[in-house]
Parts: C-alpha cells; sequence; structure tokens
C-alpha cells in the first residue's frame, strides 16, 4: 500500500511540474501578449521541443504560424536546457 501511494504521489508530482507551467504560459501567450493560438501552440511545442505536437498544430492551423513560433523558440530552450543541465551537475559534484 505504500509503494501505491508513492508511485501516486510520484505522478502527481510530475503532472504539475509538466502540465501546469504549459497551461500558465499558454493563457498568459494568449490572454496578455494576445498571441493567436498558432502561435501559442509553436511556441509551446518549441519550449517543449515536442515536434509531434507541432505537426498537430500545423495541420488544425491555417499557415505556418506554429512553425515559424517553433523555429524562434526551440533554438534558445535547447540552449538554456543545456545550460542548466551544465550547472546542476556542476553543483553536485
Amino acid at each position: 500500500m505504500k509503494r501505491r501511494i508513492f508511485f501516486v504521489a510520484l505522478f502527481s508530482k510530475g503532472f504539475i511540474i509538466t502540465f501546469v507551467p504549459v497551461v500558465i504560459m499558454a493563457l498568459l501567450a494568449m490572454r496578455v501578449s494576445k498571441l493567436d493560438f498558432g502561435s501559442a501552440c509553436g511556441m509551446l511545442c518549441g519550449s517543449m521541443a515536442n515536434p509531434m505536437a507541432l505537426n498537430y498544430a500545423n495541420d488544425t492551423q491555417p499557415g505556418d504560424n506554429p512553425a515559424v513560433s517553433y523555429a524562434t523558440v526551440y533554438p534558445p530552450a535547447m540552449f538554456c536546457r543545456v545550460i542548466i543541465a551544465q550547472i546542476i551537475v556542476m553543483m553536485f559534484v
């Protein structure tokens, strides 16, 4: 029983860490920055490095706004991931 509670807690924390920032950024992008849905989708797909979601956004949205937003956000997001990973490794070594 303890093991099951541990896995439920772990799954819940992973869900919160993954889902909450995405929803917050999507709402901010669409409400505050007044981005259209396609641009917001591309931006979120680029930040998560998720080409399958980009493919869905490209199929459902007219134009190339999702792809342009993805191409704009993906390089800095990858750069930040690499730098943050190196900082975390240096902190524990």
